[in-house]
């Protein structure tokens, strides 16, 4: 997980620090609290190289 290390930004950029780091695991969910309220922008089309990536899974289950 990489939090703000100030809050502040500086030169329009936040220092981010390290604070945790999880190995994956197979058949393992990793959940969190976040220690304060924060929003997601969109990335505009002007981001260039700068993109958002995300992982997306699903659960499966046996069924009786």
């Amino acid at each position: 997980m990489i939090y703000s290390a100030t809050g502040e930004p500086t030169n329009g950029k936040p220092e981010l620090a390290i604070t945790h780091c999880i190995a994956p695991k197979p058949g393992s969910l990793v959940m969190f609290t976040v220690p304060r309220f924060h929003r997601v922008c969109r990335v505009d089309q002007t981001a260039g190289d700068h993109k958002r990536l995300s992982i997306a899974g699903w659960f499966m289950t046996e069924h009786a």
